[in-house]
Formats: C-alpha cells, sequence, structure tokens
C-alpha cells in the first residue's frame, strides 16, 4: 500500500499521478476506506507540487511537500497499531 501511494507523486505526468491516484483509491476503497479517501481529498493541492516540479526541475532537491502524504501514512499507522509483545499479537 505505501509503495502504491508513494509511486503516485514520483510520477512523470500530472495525468498519470491522477491516474495511479485513482487506481490507488479503487483498489483500496473496501478495505481501507478512510486512507483511500483521505490521499484523494485535495488531490489536487497536493499534485500542484509535481507540477511545478515537472516544469522547474532544478527545484525537486529543495522543495518538498509530503502533507498529505505524511498524514495518510499516520492515519494508516493509527489504524492498524502495533503490538507490544508476540502475546498481544495473538
Amino acid at each position: 500500500m505505501f509503495k502504491e501511494a508513494i509511486h503516485i507523486y514520483l510520477t512523470q505526468t500530472e495525468q498519470g499521478a491522477y491516474r495511479k491516484a485513482a487506481a490507488f483509491y479503487h483498489r483500496w476503497q473496501t478495505t481501507e476506506t478512510q486512507a483511500a479517501a483521505n490521499l484523494l481529498q485535495d488531490i489536487e493541492v497536493s499534485l500542484s507540487c509535481l507540477n511545478l516540479l515537472l516544469k522547474e526541475p532544478q527545484h525537486r532537491s529543495k522543495l518538498k511537500t509530503v502533507n498529505k502524504l505524511d498524514s495518510f501514512f499516520r492515519q494508516l499507522i493509527n489504524n492498524i497499531g502495533t503490538f507490544e509483545n508476540i502475546e498481544s499479537s495473538d
């Protein structure tokens, strides 16, 4: 799931990013409903950085916008949780 989300933002075209975002949503909407919806919420704003980087690639190392992706991963981890020990996983 993480790799799919990351690949949305590594796409070389804006249309490709939207296609990958839609595919991501359709793949995960039934099992990870809230996480999939959160990724698509305001996707235009999230991908505006990608659009800038496609036009001005020299700024890639200086410009970082991962707020939507960070939020997505935080929610996913919160939903999954962790096990404190072997017994708690049972």
